[in-house]
């Protein structure tokens, strides 16, 4: 019964111990991961830019020479209104930037829900081990 009861102790220490490493290395794995994200940030905006500017140089070269016969039927309908090329733009870079903040906070609640149910089993699988002994 003794050896039991220092055996229990030292399994709920190495889990508590284990708890601390693995709570660290997650928290090293998420700022390492937020820093991509700011990358990506950096490079979605970096991309409405570039869009926009090659947008807005596309239309003002076809509107100036009046060639529209390699645009798109589609296209040809949006090249009198540049102010809703423009918001659609805007739109995408809005979403992309959504979309980049919804990833990074799941990154960060799926990790710490990670670790959560990872120890909860931990110790429930420990106390029904450790009852078990005992009832013996």
């Amino acid at each position: 019964m003794t050896q039991e009861l220092y055996l229990h102790e030292a399994i709920e220490e190495s889990t508590t111990n284990f708890h601390r490493k693995i709570v660290e290395l997650m928290a090293k794995f998420v700022e390492q991961s937020q820093a991509f994200f700011v990358q990506l940030r950096e490079i979605s905006v970096h991309f409405s830019e570039n869009m926009t500017e090659i947008v807005t140089r596309f239309i003002s070269t076809k509107l100036a020479l009046q060639d529209f016969e390699d645009v798109p039927v589609e296209l040809r309908v949006c090249m009198d209104d540049r102010d809703a090329i423009l918001n659609l733009i805007a739109g995408m870079k809005d979403s992309h930037t959504l979309r980049i903040d919804e990833r990074e906070d799941r990154i960060a609640t799926r990790t710490k829900e990670f670790i959560d149910n990872m120890i909860d089993q931990l110790n429930n699988r420990e106390i029904e081990r450790h009852r078990s002994k005992i009832l013996e």
